[in-house]
């Protein structure tokens, strides 16, 4: 090993891995978990465990890592913001992830100093979960980083039906859900809160503080979280108003919603809704004939469609919308230098 290297390892307090744990082949943590938790823990991988240090690696976390990081050895994973909410949800994982890094080495090879360099920028309020993955060629060495704010006990990932989770009491946070079948509801966490799962379904949950968001995560009642990879299906249109459509309709579907009926007029109406505040839109539904109290409406802004879509579809207001009964829909999208927006209505037939 390089003495620059061996120095900024030192430097660290981090212990460099040595040649044969180097070559041996990486220990993965389990990329798929029963449970949402924060679990502290220490890496089976010898090279991994030398790295971390006094850094608090999570079992959860790191298993995330490592289910990226070996789609990303065979080309299914390319580290999009869907791919890695989606393993932090599989591998049990409630807090969102802030830092995503990833290196590649020779194939037994140190560690990079660039990952030396990011493990000193690490403090005591972050979880890490960091791994190396090996392919035929070479190593990935995968970083996941998140700040936790709050403290929570474990929560399944899938539960019968009724069963109830318990928010303990923290004062400045509160809990807001959303329902399979469109219900949304809010409540404040200066006591213990008991959130039944009454619906057969998936039931987002957030706890907020005034910061934002400090832990999200699905919990599916009466069934087990699908597989389903909604961006890669086959065949999508390759317009972008076109494929946001297919997508929502997949969505809906495999929601066990019923279908939507394109409104004409309600994409007109969407298209305003882009550049007007959504307030001023009911006058105009209520002239058109709609029932403006019980038209929803959602909104995005990302650098992609496939972000856009996923903020709508994972934050319980706007699912809520995707999610209701009403079966009428408008949908609007614009491109602008710093990505898509996107807008859409439901209304009651």
């Amino acid at each position: 090993m390089p003495f620059r290297l061996f120095l900024l390892l030192a430097s660290c307090g981090h212990r460099p891995p040595t040649t044969a744990e180097l070559k041996a082949p990486p220990s993965l943590p389990a990329p798929q978990s029963r449970i949402f938790a924060r679990t502290a823990g220490t890496p089976s991988d010898p090279a991994v465990a030398r790295l971390v240090g006094e850094v608090r690696w999570d079992v959860a976390l790191a298993g995330a890592a490592g289910g990226l990081g070996v789609e990303a050895s065979v080309g299914i994973s390319t580290y999009q913001p869907w791919e890695i909410r989606e393993a932090a949800w599989r591998a049990g994982y409630p807090v969102p992830v802030r830092q995503v890094r990833a290196w590649t080495t020779p194939k037994g090879g140190p560690p990079p100093a660039e990952l030396l360099a990011w493990l000193e920028t690490v403090d005591e309020t972050t979880d890490v979960g960091l791994v190396r993955a090996r392919s035929p060629e070479s190593d990935a060495w995968v970083a996941l980083a998140a700040k936790p704010r709050v403290s929570l006990p474990p929560f399944p990932r899938e539960g019968r039906v009724g069963t109830e989770l318990r928010f303990p009491a923290q004062p400045g946070f509160r809990v807001v859900w959303s329902d399979p079948v469109g219900g949304l509801g809010e409540a404040t966490l200066d006591a213990e809160r008991v959130i039944g799962l009454h619906t057969m379904g998936c039931w987002l949950l957030d706890v907020r503080d005034d910061q934002g968001i400090a832990a999200r995560f699905p919990v599916w009642a009466g069934m087990a979280p699908p597989d389903v990879r909604l961006y890669e299906l086959p065949g999508l249109p390759s317009d972008p108003l076109a494929r946001a459509e297919a997508l929502l309709a997949e969505f809906r579907a495999t929601s066990d919603r019923p279908g939507w009926t394109a409104d004409p007029t309600l994409d007109l109406i969407a298209a305003r809704g882009l550049t007007e505040p959504t307030a001023q839109l009911a006058s105009t539904l209520t002239k058109l004939g709609y029932d403006a109290e019980k038209t929803g409406s959602w909104t995005c802004d990302a650098p992609s469609l496939e972000e856009c879509l996923d903020e709508v579809l994972w934050r319980p207001e706007s699912r809520r919308v995707v999610l209701a009964p009403q079966r009428l829909t408008g949908l609007a999208y614009e491109a602008h230098d710093g990505g898509v927006r996107l807008f859409g209505l439901v209304a009651p037939e």
